[in-house]
């Protein structure tokens, strides 16, 4: 509403199947991105058969339609937690609004503390973790959502000089609150992720279920969590907090880069292209296992299944890479890859399936990843290195479009960089 867009207000006796139905009805998107708990499987299999779905995510487990776009940035997942899916996932896709940025100088140990237990503090947790900062003579900053707490209230006007309460902050507000404190306690959700891009040390209490996976990952990032009976020890995690500074680095862009997954994933697709998904690591392997594609590598050792999982789930969570099998009429034609290493120019990488080899495939699979990468917008130019020794490729690049631009050794091999342009 803010950026101009229609939008629309449910009545309250409205439920969400039906309110999803009159938005496809009367709208006809071509894409649907659902940010929900309560949305049923039923009623999400009937928006997929209408439009393209999205649907962002805090814990795995609910059952989604097969061609789901899955959006979960929370610390800890892993491609494995949803494997038939199409996966945006980790800290760099953090939905973190712009008004969140680096701050260069962080304030005095004796600059107030902020408490922001998320907009619902579901534990109603607050005042109790105001009154113990103020009895530990500390300066307290309370964001909370616009609502009546009776608690927190009577603290406040008891020390009005110590204790500043905020409701129903904006974004913007609340950066500078986060800029102006020395350390927070905050709910283990991803609010710890704006606290962290502010450079805003933390202790973060875990108090509900929805919050087990996330509280896992930033202890094992690091991050100081605690259950609720260890406020006893809150002053003495904050000296520690305070020394250490901020544990967790996150970037900004987290919601370009969701929104460009979100339009490569429902707008920008060519028909031949699937997005690899964690379902598929097996024939990934066989694929890259087999001996001639083994003898066409810079790498020619037999790759290991672990390493290779490792490997496959690095490319499923990089920002910069994509990874697609090649289908036509249910026969697989084999695998490209992307990986942008500079802001214009990516990197491929094909493999033909060892059934498909001398049947033309290669050169219809490059003209797709060149076809999609002029329409995404993803890079302005692609380039590879093809070995001397491997002529059916040296000659495939040159077909498709590409030209040589420089000659030499790459891992002991004599090899050409090709390179196109897709602008």
């Amino acid at each position: 509403a803010w950026s101009g867009l229609p939008y629309e207000l449910a009545p309250p006796d409205q439920s969400l199947a039906t309110l999803l139905e009159h938005a496809l009805a009367q709208h006809r998107p071509t894409t649907v991105v659902i940010d929900h708990y309560d949305v049923d499987t039923a009623t999400l299999e009937r928006v997929a058969a209408q439009a393209a779905l999205a649907v962002i995510e805090d814990v795995p487990g609910r059952r989604l339609p097969a061609a789901t776009l899955v959006i979960n940035h929370g610390l800890g997942l892993r491609p494995v937690d949803y494997p038939n899916h199409v996966t945006v996932l980790g800290s760099a896709h953090a939905l973190i609004r712009p008004d969140f940025t680096v701050v260069s100088t962080r304030p005095a140990d004796d600059a107030p503390v902020l408490v922001l237990l998320g907009a619902t503090d579901v534990a109603g947790l607050a005042p109790t973790v105001c009154a113990q900062l103020l009895a530990q003579n500390e300066r307290v900053i309370a964001v909370t959502a616009p609502r009546d707490d009776a608690a927190l209230a009577t603290l406040a006007r008891a020390h009005e000089a110590r204790l500043t309460w905020h409701q129903g902050l904006d974004a913007p507000a609340l950066a500078a609150v986060m800029a102006a404190c020395s350390a927070a306690v905050l709910s283990a959700s991803t609010v710890v992720y704006e606290a962290a891009l502010v450079g805003l040390p933390a202790v973060c209490l875990h108090t509900a279920g929805n919050q087990d996976r996330l509280a896992q990952a930033l202890t094992m990032a690091g991050v100081l969590v605690r259950a609720p009976e260890q406020l006893g020890a809150l002053s003495e995690d904050l000296r520690r907090v305070r020394r250490a500074g901020p544990i967790l680095t996150i970037t900004g862009g987290g919601p370009a880069r969701v929104a460009a997954r979100v339009h490569e994933h429902t707008v920008f697709t060519v028909p031949s292209m699937r997005p690899a998904t964690w379902a598929d690591l097996d024939v990934l392997l066989a694929w890259a296992n087999d001996a001639a594609t083994r003898a066409a590598s810079f790498t020619t050792a037999v790759i290991e299944r672990v390493a290779h999982a490792r490997w496959l789930q690095r490319q499923l969570m990089h920002p910069d890479a994509r990874l697609w099998l090649v289908e036509d009429q249910g026969e697989r034609w084999g695998t490209l890859r992307l990986l942008r290493e500079e802001a214009h120019a990516a990197t491929v990488s094909i493999t033909v399936a060892p059934e498909q080899r001398g049947r033309g495939r290669a050169l219809p699979m490059l003209h797709a990843l060149t076809a999609w990468t002029r329409r995404s917008a993803f890079a302005q130019r692609l380039s590879a290195w093809v070995r001397h020794d491997n002529p059916a490729s040296l000659t495939v690049f040159a077909r498709a479009g590409y030209t040589k631009q420089e000659e030499r050794m790459v891992q002991g091999h004599l090899s050409t960089r090709f390179e196109i342009g897709t602008t």
